[in-house]
């Protein structure tokens, strides 16, 4: 489906090595990605790992979503979704702690924690939550990332879902804003780490 001339469409199989490639690079300095995993070797390494697996996560419960010239990737959780073990252990993610390292895994628990606290606390209703929205940084500011969320906000909106999103990088709320999100809370829940911002957008 195009959004103002942008092709969206969603991930498949073959796309998701070029899905986390997109990531890596949106995401090698992003504030919380730096907090779970300070080396930035290591950073890089990681990221690719655990986007390539959880993509095919998301893509199989139809959450996965990629431009067509392959600028900018969105990670959904749709509603009444619930990857289990089974979609973990078929794509390696039992696997996390052992890339993350024993300092790594404790922020990225912290960080898990924080999130799901987060989300149960704010909204009950079924929602669509935004897990990940990455441009790749030579293609960002040119709408590709409110492409990859018009889209979903089509499908949110003929179900009458609301669509929720937490975001470590404060500098995100105006582009979230600009498209509709509001800000639920924003706090320092985190030792020494970013603040957490939750922002929801009802359905329209």
């Amino acid at each position: 489906m195009s959004h103002n001339g942008i092709l969206v469409e969603p991930l498949t199989p073959a796309r998701v090595q070029e899905a986390a490639d997109i990531l890596g690079l949106a995401f090698q300095n992003d504030p919380i990605c730096a907090y779970m995993i300070p080396d930035p070797v290591q950073r890089a390494a990681v990221l690719h790992w655990m986007h390539s697996r959880w993509a095919k996560v998301l893509m199989e419960c139809g959450g996965a979503f990629i431009t067509g010239g392959g600028e900018g990737v969105a990670l959904w959780i749709p509603p009444h979704a619930k990857p289990g073990l089974g979609a973990y252990i078929r794509h390696g993610l039992l696997l996390v702690p052992f890339r993350l390292g024993l300092r790594n895994l404790s922020r990225s628990a912290r960080v898990q924690l924080d999130v799901l606290r987060r989300q149960r606390d704010e909204i009950s209703e079924p929602h669509w939550v935004l897990d990940v929205l990455g441009v790749a940084p030579a293609f960002q500011r040119r709408g590709f990332g409110g492409a990859l969320l018009a889209h979903v906000f089509r499908l949110a909106d003929a179900g009458g879902h609301p669509c929720y999103v937490i975001t470590h990088n404060a500098r995100n709320i105006a582009f979230y804003g600009k498209h509709g999100f509001r800000l639920i809370k924003m706090a320092h829940t985190l030792p020494d780490g970013p603040p957490t911002c939750s922002l929801r957008r009802p359905s329209q």
